[in-house]
């Protein structure tokens, strides 16, 4: 940041409002990148994430800058991981992924990004999600169980073979959802009950 504003006032064809400006994007970006704990290129791991995360029992600490009620959980270019999450993230985002299993066992999270993957795994307990999107994906699972708490909105975009596990009761439901890349966007609603509405393109199978 102090490199940024003595390099901004070097620049003498710029008025004050356009420095803030610059300024305050850069800090924006900044906060955004220093809340990010970023899984990438890991391959054939298990990971860990507890009050610190570890990687194939190798104990590793986030980093100081983050805010642990912004904290991202953000995973790029993996393939073939164990992951269990049992600490708090204010978002997590799967992307350019694939063969991945998340468990998710505790803390709040207020939602999940799944784009341009295959065969992702996600596993829900004793949690509260808000949200999961699913973008260009392909074969994935998605296991929800009575613990799972607050209502859930789920969308679909571009995605092939999306199956939905809704377990109540003992009660095991099966949704394959979204069998064709050029499906628009579908939305769909799991109450706290288990049961889906809302749904567009629906196949129980």
């Amino acid at each position: 940041m102090e490199t940024l504003k003595k390099e901004l006032n070097d620049i003498i064809n710029i008025d004050d409002n356009i420095k803030n400006t610059i300024l305050n994007v850069f800090n924006c970006w900044n906060s955004c990148r220093n809340n990010h704990q970023v899984i990438e290129n890991i391959n054939n791991s298990d990971i860990i994430f507890s009050n610190n995360y570890s990687i194939n029992s190798n104990l590793l600490n986030y980093d100081i800058n983050i805010d642990v009620n912004k904290r991202t959980l953000y995973i790029d270019k993996c393939n073939n991981l164990n992951i269990k999450v049992n600490d708090k993230f204010n978002y997590i985002i799967i992307i350019n992924s694939s063969n991945v299993n998340i468990t998710i066992l505790e803390g709040l999270i207020g939602g999940i990004d799944i784009i341009h993957c295959d065969n992702i795994k996600l596993t829900i307990k004793f949690n509260k999600i808000n949200n999961i999107n699913y973008g260009y994906s392909n074969d994935c699972k998605l296991i929800l169980d009575k613990n799972t708490g607050l209502d859930i909105y789920i969308s679909t975009s571009y995605c092939v073979n999306i199956l939905f596990m809704l377990i109540y009761n003992n009660i095991l439901n099966k949704y394959l959802t979204n069998r064709s890349f050029f499906s628009k966007i579908n939305y769909y609603f799991i109450d706290s009950n288990m049961l889906l509405s809302n749904i567009n393109d629906k196949d129980i199978i």
